[in-house]
């Protein structure tokens, strides 16, 4: 997130999503084209910004793993405040699109792919209305997925209560399991927790660093500034100890839910049988 930190040209303050068939909360704002802000969440004066550090640590690792989320960053509005960014797409969503429509969605095979992820980062809010889609796959070609909304990762936007003591436990557990990723099998989730398997203890402390200093860098308080570093230190704990337990927790939640560990080898063909007598007598 070092580019964010850069000297660049505030972006209007935006203008509030007040269409009729939008469904998100009223943080939300249209800002320059394909963008939406998103506003920190309150509790009285306290901003929550500790949820920004669950969204761009998920962008940053999402883009190691290869999960489709859009380009995301905190900027600075003309008006000072500080929003978090996100391209948009689409208002289409896959909550709207019926099962067997979704076959035409060009990169549907990768969902297991975003099930390491929310696992990952253990996000407590993964929806059918959280993953939007570049384009309408009726009438447009090569639509894609793309999923949004991890304010609720890493035990949600002010951490509920999480410490780094208590990242042990919570490494042990699944986060839940709200949508079907389509995954028949253990060996769907392979090439993903081979690549989660490759970030190293120092590449994540990089990761979730880069972040925090970006953000520290658009010019918080001091206790912000305390509140953010905190964060940190216990998203990089307990992204290490997932990292560590997942293919272990994912195997067993596979075959508690009846998925196999691979699909069942496929019967000998008739050539094949042909070949095993031929080679049988010649011995």
């Amino acid at each position: 997130m070092a580019e964010d930190a850069k000297d660049e040209k505030p972006l209007p303050a935006g203008v509030r999503i007040t269409d009729p068939a939008y469904r998100g909360s009223g943080r939300h704002f249209l800002g320059e084209e394909r963008l939406v802000l998103k506003a920190a969440r309150r509790d009285g004066a306290r901003e929550f910004i500790e949820e920004w550090v669950n969204e761009m640590v998920t962008y940053r690792v999402a883009g190691r793993l290869g999960v489709p989320i859009p380009e995301t960053s905190v900027k600075r509005m003309e008006n000072g405040e500080l929003r978090l960014s996100s391209v948009f797409y689409s208002n289409v969503d896959l909550q709207h699109i019926p099962v067997e429509q979704r076959t035409r969605i060009a990169n549907l095979r990768d969902l297991p792919g975003l099930f390491i992820l929310d696992q990952f980062v253990f996000n407590m809010d993964r929806r059918e209305d959280h993953i939007m889609l570049t384009g309408d796959p009726n009438t447009e070609p090569h639509v894609l997925w793309y999923a949004i909304d991890h304010g609720h990762a890493f035990r949600g936007p002010d951490g509920s209560g999480l410490t780094v003591e208590a990242v042990d436990q919570l490494a042990k557990e699944l986060a839940p399991v709200g949508i079907d990723y389509g995954i028949r099998y253990y060996s769907d989730l392979e090439p993903w927790l081979r690549r989660l398997l490759q970030l190293s203890d120092t590449a994540i402390d990089a990761l979730v660093l880069d972040v925090v200093n970006g953000i520290v860098a658009l010019g918080v308080t001091v206790d912000v500034r305390v509140r953010l570093e905190f964060r940190g230190e216990v998203v990089r704990a307990l992204l290490k100890r997932r990292r560590d337990a997942l293919p272990a927790l994912l195997q067993n939640w596979c075959r508690a839910n009846g998925k196999p560990d691979a699909p069942p080898e496929p019967p000998p063909s008739e050539a094949d049988h042909e070949s095993s007598q031929s080679v049988e007598g010649r011995v």
